[in-house]
């Protein structure tokens, strides 16, 4: 998944965690981020999202950022940097949906994971041009040895968006079937 898409996504999970754990979250009387959600929403984010926006970042770079620079002039601090906003992203639609959650707006927060989730899935038929082909920010911009989307990006795209949804799926069941404490 392209970069856009990953980023919508990451906002989107952190809303759909806290509305899935909102039995626990309504009724703690602990800090949100000292709460058994949090940390395993944190834990999804560690373990699988930024890894899987790393392996994009580092095997399919110049397709991942859709073209728009070349990955090879970006620094490692950059990257490293980027995995830590994507964090903070994530977090942040954590922390908002279980405001939402403990002001009793569920209603607003599964509009608002609906609206989120759409535009992560509408990014990739409007940059569909981009994504379409594979090769470096030199060839797509010099419109020359591209090749069509396929090979070992196509397996990392379905093996990555496999491996992000199932994983979103545990996290979602092992907080769905907590009582609060």
């Amino acid at each position: 998944m392209p970069l856009p898409t990953q980023l919508l996504f990451t906002f989107a999970s952190g809303l759909l965690v806290a509305l899935v754990a909102r039995a626990e979250l309504r009724g703690g009387a602990r800090a949100i981020v000292r709460s058994q959600p949090f940390a395993s929403y944190l834990l999804y984010l560690g373990l699988v999202i930024v890894p899987v926006s790393l392996y994009f970042t580092l095997f399919h770079g110049d397709w991942y950022l859709l073209y728009l620079t070349p990955m090879a002039t970006l620094s490692s601090a950059l990257v490293l940097l980027g995995a830590l906003l994507e964090i903070a992203l994530g977090a942040g639609g954590f922390l908002l949906g279980a405001l939402l959650v403990r002001h009793r707006r569920e209603p607003l927060l599964g509009a608002l994971v609906g609206v989120v989730t759409s535009l992560a899935v509408a990014a990739v038929p409007w940059w569909s041009g981009r994504l379409a082909v594979v090769g470096t920010f030199a060839q797509f911009h010099g419109d020359y040895g591209l090749t069509p989307l396929g090979g070992a990006l196509l397996h990392g795209i379905v093996w990555m968006t496999l491996w992000t949804v199932l994983g979103l799926c545990l996290v979602a069941y092992q907080l769905a079937g907590r009582t609060p404490k």
